[in-house]
């Protein structure tokens, strides 16, 4: 999401999470991540051409739920280690503790596992949680409805009880795209025109965190890029002090990276297909 700059580090060797992968070789975090993904895939694929199917995530998510006992066996923790693989590699392990945010009004039932609802700015959403995030001033500020999806876990349900909150916006950023015309929660838009235009798509932004209140909680939550061909690595530190990690497919001028960073147990992931050097305008306008 040249030349890797971190060290290498030892895959965590621990009974609880060898036992998950050799039962159904899926680790908790990613349980999440497939059903999470769900509606970021179809949000992102709406950016370009609609049309993708949820079969397979579907079909994965009753298998989990029909498993779960069987595969679910890490205690609750205090805190919970967030980790991005690259490949062999990982990004450093960074403790997320739990924060406290109020419970969202006219929650929508959504599946097993979380419930969602909509907004038409990130501001909205984070007032109606009583949290503060980081903004760029680069917004795309236009609102419209389903703008923010807000995935918050189902309370009353012991067994599928999760504590991971996502908010996501697929159009945060839209840069210098040509022609750019939103239809729905979409767009239509052209590419790169000439070496001087910085963006190929809109850069999304997803806001993770764990909450209190919940009866389990995931004491491991991988964000898991290995066999994704990531060769790009770079640790960036922006001038507004954020310590980023960006990963990408290549160096080339324009191509698909991601930027996390963590502040206030709130983990930032930027995603788009853009020029690095954008990528990291676009960390240090963070405020």
């Amino acid at each position: 999401m040249k030349t890797y700059e971190l060290d290498q580090i030892k895959r965590d060797e621990s009974p609880q999470i060898n036992l998950l992968e050799d039962q159904l070789q899926l680790s908790t975090d990613n349980i999440w991540k497939i059903f999470n993904d769900k509606i970021i895939t179809e949000k992102k694929k709406s950016v370009r051409k609609r049309g993708f199917s949820f079969a397979v995530a579907v079909c994965a998510m009753l298998i989990i739920a029909f498993n779960w006992q069987g595969i679910y066996t890490i205690a609750a923790g205090f805190f919970t280690k967030d980790t991005a693989k690259i490949q062999d590699f990982k990004l450093p392990d960074v403790k997320m503790e739990l924060i406290t945010v109020n419970k969202p009004e006219k929650l929508d039932h959504y599946g097993v596992y979380s419930g969602t609802k909509y907004y038409t700015s990130l501001k909205d959403c984070t007032d109606e949680l009583g949290i503060h995030v980081l903004t760029s001033d680069l917004e795309y500020n236009e609102k419209y409805e389903e703008k923010i999806s807000l995935l918050y876990p189902l309370d009353g349900d012991e067994k599928f009880g999760m504590n991971l909150v996502s908010i996501y916006d697929n159009m945060y950023i839209i840069g210098d795209l040509k022609d750019f015309e939103r239809q729905g929660t979409g767009a239509f838009y052209k590419g790169p025109q000439s070496e001087d235009d910085k963006y190929n798509s809109p850069v999304s932004l997803r806001l993770e965190f764990y909450i209190t209140g919940t009866k389990k909680k995931i004491n491991e939550a991988n964000a898991d890029y290995s066999g994704l061909a990531y060769a790009y690595h770079e640790k960036f530190k922006g001038s507004n002090g954020i310590e980023a990690q960006i990963i990408g497919k290549n160096s080339a001028r324009l191509n698909n990276y991601t930027a996390i960073f963590y502040k206030d147990n709130i983990k930032y992931i930027l995603e788009g297909t853009i020029e690095l050097s954008e990528l990291k305008k676009i960390i240090e306008s963070f405020r």
